[in-house]
């Protein structure tokens, strides 16, 4: 049973501190999926609303288009080819893009807050290289940071390097043309990993001691001693070592490959590259939420997905109710501690 939590009327004096009430007000079935929703009344405005002003596909004309758009999201379909499949318009597809994005690092951030000082700090780091628009001339990078021990994928960002050297003439003019309209092109890359370790710094259990794997860039050595507890060892393996499932860095290798198979803006050598990396970081995190709560952990695992084994949900997450409730609202299982 779903009870409101608060009148989603924002000039509402509810919001303000006055105690919020409602009323039932009778229920209809909506006829696109034929849904029994309750009416409300609020009890300080008077305003009318229903269970359905707080899920995600609140005034969708097509609700039944988001979950195949969140499936295709995280296998590699590209957004053309998802409205060819759904036979819809490539607009369509974008909005759902916005709206899944945004939906799934809220809903991803609120299940991080409730393993907040219970995580076990083994962590690996690495950096993924792609581009907005231009190979050359607009690269980015993507640090993704890993639980090893369960493939929960904790955090990830998305920053600019710099414009790579040894460019033709061409290329030259065009980077110069790029400048003037956009100003020097900086690395993110410290800033961005910085992030992660800030996000993720609150979670881990304190004294655990633990472990980061990375390889061997400088900055990490810096940014591990400014963001990460001083008792984590930081083991650094060298970018050279065969990448076979001896090298210890084999779990975050593997999970970047799976990333770069599963969203279509990071196949090498593609037209389907992302123009701008506000929209490649949204895409992330349609693939992050679905690789940690939708998909097993392993193949192996059967019912088992990388949050179930921090006790955050009983096993795989349906994307029915993933994709229902927006995350504010959600009223989530307890945490059992002791699955982790």
């Amino acid at each position: 049973m779903f009870t409101p939590p608060c009148c989603p009327n924002p000039l509402c004096s509810s919001h303000q501190g006055q105690p919020f009430t409602y009323q039932c007000r009778g229920s209809f079935h909506r006829a696109l999926d034929d849904r029994l929703v309750q009416r409300y009344s609020c009890g300080v405005c008077g305003k009318f609303f229903s269970d359905q002003s707080f899920r995600l596909d609140y005034r969708l004309r097509k609700p039944k288009l988001t979950e195949p758009v969140f499936w295709m999201l995280a296998s590699k379909v590209t957004h053309r080819q998802t409205a060819r499949l759904l036979r819809c318009n490539r607009g369509t597809v974008h909005h759902r893009l916005e709206l899944l994005g945004s939906h799934c690092r809220e809903f991803h951030a609120r299940q991080l807050q409730r393993l907040k000082g219970t995580l076990s700090p083994d962590l690996a780091l690495d950096e993924l290289e792609t581009y907005e628009t231009d190979r050359r001339l607009q690269p980015l990078t993507v640090p993704v940071l890993l639980h090893e021990l369960s493939w929960f994928v904790l955090d990830v960002q998305v920053a600019p390097l710099a414009s790579r050297g040894g460019l033709r003439e061409p290329d030259r003019i065009r980077r110069d043309q790029l400048v003037a309209r956009s100003g020097l092109r900086r690395s993110g890359s410290t800033e961005a990993v910085g992030k992660c370790f800030a996000n993720i710094a609150p979670l881990l259990a304190p004294g655990a001691g633990g472990m980061l794997r990375s390889d061997e860039k400088l900055t990490y050595v810096r940014l591990k001693q400014k963001g990460l507890p001083e008792g984590m060892t930081h083991v650094r393996i060298s970018s050279e070592e065969p990448r076979g499932m001896n090298n210890p860095l084999f779990r975050i290798n593997r999970t970047l490959a799976m990333m770069r198979d599963g969203v279509s803006r990071l196949v090498r050598r593609t037209w389907a590259a992302s123009k701008r990396r506000e929209q490649l970081e949204k895409h992330l995190w349609v693939w992050v939420v679905f690789r940690n709560y939708v998909r097993r952990m392993i193949n192996r695992s059967r019912g088992q997905s990388a949050a179930s084994f921090h006790g955050l949900f009983p096993g795989q997450l349906p994307t029915h109710d993933l994709l229902g409730l927006c995350p504010q609202y959600r009223a989530d299982p307890p945490l059992n501690r002791a699955a982790s």
